[in-house]
């Protein structure tokens, strides 16, 4: 089928779901990247889907990566970096130490954020990871 041939009158849209709105979650990418503020620190990347809504656009969060340079640093934010991802491990049944490639496939339920990104397109960020009871 040559280029021309697509129609794109039937093309779907991704979805952004509601602010706060609880759902499950599963990691579809993982890697660990140099923070883009602060080259001496890595966030875990970690990109999500929602099972039960295929045409969820990706969910992409950063989470800061704890350790002594940080903790130096700014005592508050290493706090913070610790709790997110206590939570994140709680969520998704992990234990450190993990490959990023063991994450992939991991489900765990989290309450949705929307937010306006730079290029002004609405997406949905985590705003928590919940705890499995």
């Amino acid at each position: 089928m040559g280029l021309l041939d697509i129609n794109l009158e039937n093309a779907e849209e991704l979805k952004v779901l509601a602010d706060n709105t609880e759902a499950e979650v599963r990691v579809t990418r993982a890697e660990v990247a140099e923070n883009y503020s602060d080259n001496n620190l890595s966030d875990l990347v970690l990109t999500f889907d929602v099972p039960d809504e295929p045409l969820v656009d990706d969910i992409r969060v950063w989470l800061n990566i704890p350790n002594d340079a940080l903790k130096e640093v700014d005592v508050k934010r290493h706090v913070r970096a610790v709790t997110r991802m206590k939570q994140f491990c709680a969520a998704f049944d992990v234990s450190f130490p993990t490959e990023t490639e063991d994450l992939v496939g991991k489900t765990g339920w989290a309450i949705i954020s929307e937010r306006v990104d730079n290029t002004q397109t609405l997406r949905n960020g985590i705003r928590k990871f919940l705890g499995k009871s």
